[in-house]
């Protein structure tokens, strides 16, 4: 859930604003988008391949006061045809002898929920025609439950852990352009922190890392909402305070503000 869906006052936001980790830069909450497609509206570019996929805008059925993004494949099974793809430009490339985090949340709606998720050394408007699996450079799947690294010698997955239907994950995928490796952590609300083994970029990069890249390759849709990155850094922190911790920022602020008053 997002700060600004939970009709909290001014205070509140300033309050909540002083905690978050000053080195993250917001990419996209969804929040300024009108629902629909995504692509058209914004610098968000779309590749498609086949027919009946989509990438769109909807009101989160986990929230009716916020928005998500909604990526579907038209087959019915994973994998194939039918897919969508979308990049976007980071707000600064990341230089190749430099590390930088992506963070976004993911929530997968059903069993065949399967979207990939990374960097790419390609612009986003530079990606093969109908936006491939060999675009991505940096690169982590979720798909049918299982988390994939996937590298340029295929796909390796990750043992003894299951990404759950119908909740709200927090990811980070941290990407290192000198040694063309990447990892990736994930969390759920109220569990502990699952990092996995380190992995190897899908292709060998030398060029520095310019665009986030989503390719959605299941039929049940995957949510993606509160895109950030930080260039430069390995940053595991939250970049957005869950609503209780928000409340309680938010609050301390005020009293803080008060006792300010009193005193003068």
């Amino acid at each position: 859930m997002k700060i600004n869906s939970l009709g909290v006052s001014v205070a509140l936001l300033i309050g909540v604003s002083s905690a978050a980790s000053a080195s993250w830069v917001l990419v996209d909450n969804m929040e300024g988008h009108a629902l629909g497609n995504l692509a058209g509206q914004s610098d968000w570019v779309e590749y498609v391949n086949g027919t009946g996929q989509a990438a769109d805008v909807i009101v989160d059925t986990t929230d009716s006061l916020n928005k998500v993004l909604a990526m579907t494949k038209g087959s019915a099974d994973i994998g194939g045809d039918d897919l969508v793809t979308l990049g976007l430009n980071l707000p600064a490339a990341l230089a190749e002898n430099d590390t930088g985090t992506l963070y976004f949340r993911y929530y997968a709606t059903g069993a065949k929920s399967s979207l990939g998720f990374g960097l790419s050394e390609k612009t986003s408007d530079s990606y093969n025609s109908s936006g491939s699996w060999n675009d991505f450079s940096s690169f982590g799947l979720f798909t049918g439950g299982d988390a994939v690294y996937r590298s340029s010698t295929g796909n390796s997955t990750i043992a003894d852990v299951t990404i759950a239907e119908n909740t709200w994950y927090e990811v980070w995928v941290v990407s290192d352009s000198d040694n063309d490796t990447t990892e990736i952590r994930w969390q759920a609300e109220g569990e502990a922190a699952v990092d996995a083994p380190q992995g190897v970029f899908r292709l060998d990069n030398d060029i520095g890392l310019s665009s986030i890249m989503l390719r959605n390759n299941g039929p049940d849709a995957s949510y993606v909402d509160d895109i950030y990155y930080d260039n430069g850094a390995v940053n595991t922190t939250s970049a957005v305070p869950e609503p209780s911790a928000a409340l309680l920022i938010g609050l301390s602020g005020c009293a803080f503000i008060t006792r300010r008053k009193v005193r003068s």
